[in-house]
């Protein structure tokens, strides 16, 4: 399946999607797997060479200031690369990590790169102005790099060694020990041994920690799967729309209902609503209607963006997640189809939901089917 840019907003592509409640370090993800699909404006190569540890790098980038950085520039130190993106949350949260490492190491010869996967230059701009970014970076508005480095998630950090082989790969937050572990070794001029164990075990109490937080979050997961709404069932809900209705299921009778679960600040599900927009504008005077579940923080969010977009579908605020939970949605975009007898038909990704929408379109009276 190959998922589609729609020229504007996010551009991500379909197979993605931002976990919600059971991922203790907050990252979303930057390209589709193998098996997932890829984006149609990255030619698919014909070998998948993704970087891993252990791996050598071969490295032919131009600086957003137009300089060359080569694997010329990793010989005789250690090197770091923070793969990021202004849309993307977490990123923002983790910069001050790489800031400092900067700050602490630039000077004495350590390279600190920034790989930006922005969708243009202007947004790579006003992020690196916002942020105060003054290490290295390559802004990569073209996803040339995608499958060299598609299969992380975003914010992902790298410590490379001088001969270009990747020595870790891992979320920013838990670099520092890898990091001096790469000091000992490449550069011992800088290494600080006392920075080091404090650094490890700091590592090792955040580590004991996300597991922890995983397994409370896959028990409560699976709690709520037991007993959600599933495919083949006829759910019951009631919800305020964003207009101040009060509607329910039962409401929606004789129309086919998509349930779209989204949030503003996640870049797939922005990426998604023009192609929502389309199959709206299609269908909705033959019978359908779509039900916005918003995730947002604040509900002004929600309204904010669906008035200046416009979203022109129903939409209801679930700060409190009763809806999320009663259909056990823990990462979004997700999209659900209901029948109009009020039956769950489908669910998946809103990019990957118009065979299956063209289908349930079918049991409305006089609806034309492409």
């Amino acid at each position: 399946m190959a998922c589609s840019l729609r020229q504007h907003l996010i551009t991500l592509c379909a197979g993605a999607g931002v976990m919600l409640g059971t991922a203790a370090i907050a990252q979303e993800r930057l390209a589709p797997t193998a098996d997932q699909g890829v984006p149609p404006y990255v030619e698919k190569p014909e070998v998948m060479n993704f970087i891993s540890k252990g791996k050598k790098v071969d490295l032919n980038w131009v600086t957003s200031d137009g300089k060359p950085f080569t694997n010329k520039n990793l010989e005789g130190t250690v090197t770091v690369v923070d793969i990021w993106a202004a849309w993307c949350p977490p990123c923002i949260t983790t910069l001050p990590i790489i800031k400092q490492m900067h700050a602490d190491f630039g000077e004495a010869g350590v390279n600190v790169v920034g790989l930006s996967f922005d969708n243009s230059r202007e947004e790579f701009d006003a992020a690196v102005e916002a942020h105060g970014l003054e290490f290295t970076q390559v802004v990569d508005v073209e996803r040339a790099q995608m499958y060299d480095w598609g299969p992380l998630m975003l914010p992902s950090s790298l410590v490379i060694g001088p001969d270009g082989t990747v020595l870790w790969v891992g979320h920013p937050s838990q670099i520092t020990a890898p990091f001096y572990g790469a000091l000992k070794e490449h550069r011992p001029d800088l290494y600080n041994q006392e920075k080091h164990e404090a650094a490890v075990a700091a590592y090792e109490a955040e580590q004991a920690r996300i597991a922890a937080e995983r397994e409370a979050a896959r028990q409560k997961q699976e709690a709520l799967e037991a007993k959600a709404w599933k495919v083949g069932d006829k759910p019951t809900f009631a919800v305020t729309l964003m207009d101040g209705r009060d509607v329910t299921a039962e409401d929606f009778r004789g129309q086919v209902l998509v349930l779209d679960f989204w949030a503003t600040w996640c870049g797939p599900c922005m990426a998604s609503m023009p192609h929502m927009k389309e199959l709206y504008a299609k269908y909705h005077d033959q019978g359908l209607e779509v039900l916005g579940v918003s995730y947002d923080r604040e509900e002004a969010a929600m309204v904010k963006t669906v008035e200046e977009n416009p979203l022109p579908w129903l939409h209801t605020y679930d700060g409190e997640r009763v809806m999320g939970n009663a259909f056990a949605v823990n990462a979004i975009p997700s999209t659900w189809i209901l029948s109009i007898e009020g039956e769950i038909l489908w669910k998946g990704h809103p990019m990957q939901i118009e065979e299956p929408l063209a289908e349930a379109m079918s049991q409305v009276k006089n609806v034309k089917v492409d």
